[in-house]
């Protein structure tokens, strides 16, 4: 009977170390997985559940997004245009009135070369500003203001000029580009032995840029042919 007892007493101690032993074994778990857990993590998580919370997203959209607008941002115009291997924009093309403001420009800078009758210069200028012509405003031009005759004067130095621009204004711009300008100045001319005689003009043009650039296609004068002294010749 005692020894049954003794037994028994035994028997009991060793289950309760056991199940001491369970419980300690799974408090020090607790304790090394604490340990090992990463505090800013649970931080990051509920942060980022905020916001997106906040936005209307949820978890792990905001990262998507934010590499997909760095993606349109790196290489891309709006509408999926690759910047890279572009080369240079076309230049912006002329406004009407930017053409007819250069075409003045260049009136106002054919006029020294057609208009100059001084002996040493006359011929290469007029030759120069002839260039710039197509053919029915050169036989106008030439039969006004530049004949046989007067060439010859002026190279022989019988008669010099010159004339100063006062006006020079574009009337319009047509539908075909070509622009009607309008010179207004005054020409005066000195025969050897005479006194000098000035003569206003009014010359007409009209100029038309082309690939080669502008040039005029139409002249006249309001005011006709040159007046000699002493009358038309």
């Amino acid at each position: 009977m005692l020894v049954d007892i003794i037994r028994a007493i035994l028997e009991r101690v060793l289950r309760d170390k056991l199940i001491l032993g369970l419980i300690i074994i799974g408090i020090l778990g607790i304790f090394v997985t604490g340990a090992n857990k990463d505090p800013g993590k649970d931080r990051l998580v509920s942060n980022q559940e905020e916001e997106a919370a906040g936005s209307g997203q949820k978890p792990g959209q905001q990262k998507g997004q934010a590499a997909a607008g760095q993606g349109t941002g790196q290489g891309q115009r709006p509408g999926g245009q690759q910047q890279a291997g572009q080369g240079a924009p076309p230049p912006p093309a002329e406004s009407p009135q930017q053409t007819a403001n250069i075409a003045c420009e260049f009136i106002k800078w054919w006029l020294t070369r057609a208009m100059d009758y001084q002996q040493t210069t006359a011929v290469a200028a007029h030759k120069e500003a002839l260039s710039w012509m197509k053919p029915p405003a050169t036989e106008a031009f030439v039969q006004l203001f530049w004949s046989d005759e007067l060439a010859a004067q002026v190279e022989s130095g019988a008669r010099t000029g010159s004339f100063q621009t006062s006006m020079v204004s574009p009337l319009a711009v047509n539908p075909d580009g070509s622009i009607p300008i309008r010179a207004i100045g005054v020409l005066v001319l000195q025969d050897t032995g005479y006194p000098p005689k000035s003569q206003p003009l009014e010359l007409n043009f009209l100029v038309k840029k082309e690939a080669q650039g502008y040039r005029i296609v139409n002249f006249y004068s309001q005011a006709g042919e040159i007046s000699y002294p002493g009358g038309v010749r």
